[in-house]
């Protein structure tokens, strides 16, 4: 007896902190310190753009002081952040327009865009964090030099970059590695990591080391983008041709998977010897095919 009030005791304040802990993500002060953090700045340096020390961010962040509708919108302008994600959580962190930025903030702007961190971001254009850090806060000017690798290494539109004005990416995506042209793929889809994961079951952090090339895309994986979002698989493993497919060659491809999944195992067994045979083989085949076309009467 005593053995089991001992048990419910453990349960319940293991459940109580569980709930505890999964309450506080839910506030609009956890959220101020996420957009701190995913930028990586102080609290002393996050709080001078909308004019509150550091003290005042302190409490703020552990929940002893509120954040006023003026902090709220100063957080909105300065840093670029939609006011629905701050205030309920709902929709991206980020707003789209950024003809307004600094053009340090179009860059932390890009590398959010593109889930990196500012060393992440900085090896590809050979820089320090720290440095890249100074561009983003406008502390350090962007050299010609970091634009042009930038643009070159992301697929950046340069007038994009400098002005604000524009398409944030190029179009010709030929260069990219896999995992940028997913992450061009799902930007272009207008969806999250977790929303392109959901369709083809895989996590948002799955979807996330993808897109960095920290993981490789699975042949499965490939199969799914492109069968769920309509993706050319040559486009997708090579860049090279259109992003989507014909409408023709998805209804082509939507009626072979009907059959796959089927319970015809005749039908599928046809596509399975289909799906063996090699070019050799698929030019004997071509050429029986001709020889029958020219055959008199058929």
């Amino acid at each position: 007896m005593l053995f089991a009030i001992l048990y419910c005791i453990v349960v319940f304040y293991m459940l109580f902190y569980f709930l505890k802990g999964c309450g506080t993500v839910e506030s609009i002060n956890d959220r101020l310190k996420q957009l701190r953090e995913s930028l990586g700045l102080s609290q002393a340096a996050f709080g001078q753009k909308i004019g509150l020390e550091r003290s005042s961010m302190s409490a703020i962040e552990h929940n002893q002081r509120k954040l006023t509708p003026r902090s709220i919108r100063d957080v909105c302008r300065e840093y670029n952040v939609s006011e629905e994600w701050l205030t309920t959580g709902s929709g991206e962190m980020f707003c789209e327009d950024t003809a307004h930025l600094t053009q340090g903030e179009r860059i932390r702007f890009l590398r959010k865009n593109l889930g990196l961190t500012q060393t992440q971001f900085g090896e590809k254009v050979s820089l320090k964090q720290a440095v890249i850090g100074q561009i983003e806060n406008n502390q350090s000017a962007a050299t010609p030099r970091f634009i042009r690798d930038v643009c070159r290494e992301y697929n950046v539109n340069e007038e994009w970059l400098t002005t604000g004005s524009g398409e944030m990416f190029h179009e010709d995506t030929a260069y990219l590695t896999q995992g940028e042209r997913i992450r061009f793929l799902r930007k272009n889809l207008g969806l999250t990591q977790t929303q392109f994961g959901e369709k083809v079951a895989l996590k948002q952090a799955v979807i996330g080391q993808i897109e960095n090339d920290q993981r490789s895309a699975t042949p499965r994986f490939i199969r799914d983008v492109c069968r769920e979002c309509n993706v050319n698989e040559e486009w997708l493993t090579t860049g090279s041709g259109e992003m989507f497919r014909e409408e023709t060659d998805v209804d082509a491809i939507a009626a072979i998977d009907r059959i796959m999944y089927g319970e015809n195992e005749f039908a599928k067994s046809v596509f399975r010897a289909f799906a063996s045979l090699g070019e050799e083989e698929w030019k004997v085949i071509e050429k029986l095919i001709d020889q029958i076309k020219q055959t008199p009467g058929i």
